[in-house]
């Protein structure tokens, strides 16, 4: 059984019941006058998992969810930026860190957070520091530099020329799986599900030869 379908049968029993009722109207009441000054605070669980509600702007929080990953001894990998979110990836010895972050408006974030060790389980422990560190960064309201962060990342342009829109940033290094080429840039895959431009220069074929390598420089 599927947890949607434990959450409809718990809630239709629940509904048949007297008491069900009661609970029910509670919770109802307790969303529309406790949920809401919930809501106003600056940051909250959301739904359930590791995944938080934030109000600050999504470059805000992409930026400082970068900061806390550093802090924690990850290094960045890729930083993809959408049109209404943005994806951060990052590793450390031991685990590999995805950040997902989706902007609700103009100052509220969705920040989710899975952090998966080596052997592929779940590290909540990791991801419930992570974070507090991003929390406590928010709270302090110090912006790092994104130059500075990317200083020493390729740039993936949105189409093949250098003064269009910067979509990612990759770090020397890793792999990636090129789509094709196009007057000296090649078109490789991001971990969105969309593509971008990067100087072909910038890329040597990986040992596989099955995508392409950006080189340690």
């Amino acid at each position: 059984m599927n947890k949607k379908t434990a959450y409809r049968r718990i809630w239709q029993n629940g509904l048949h019941s007297t008491l069900g009722k009661t609970l029910s109207l509670a919770w109802v009441l307790i969303f529309l006058f406790g949920g809401c000054a919930t809501y106003q605070k600056r940051i909250k669980p959301y739904i359930s998992g590791q995944e938080q509600i934030v109000a600050f702007p999504l470059r805000q929080v992409m930026l400082i969810s970068g900061q806390g990953l550093e802090d924690l001894n990850f290094t960045i990998t890729s930083i993809e930026f959408m049109d209404l979110g943005g994806l951060i990836q990052a590793t450390s010895p031991n685990t590999e860190a995805t950040l997902q972050l989706n902007g609700i408006d103009r100052r509220m974030t969705r920040l989710r957070g899975e952090i998966f060790t080596k052997e592929g389980m779940r590290d909540i422990a990791s991801e419930e520091k992570l974070f507090r560190r991003i929390s406590d960064l928010l709270a302090q309201s110090n912006l790092p530099s994104l130059k500075d962060m990317t200083a020493e990342m390729i740039l993936v342009h949105k189409t093949p020329q250098t003064d269009s829109r910067i979509v990612a940033y990759l770090a020397k290094g890793v792999v990636v799986t090129v789509k094709g080429n196009e007057s000296g840039w090649s078109n490789v895959l991001l971990m969105s599900g969309e593509t971008g431009y990067v100087l072909s220069s910038n890329l040597n074929p990986a040992p596989d030869e099955t995508a392409m390598d950006i080189p340690e420089v």
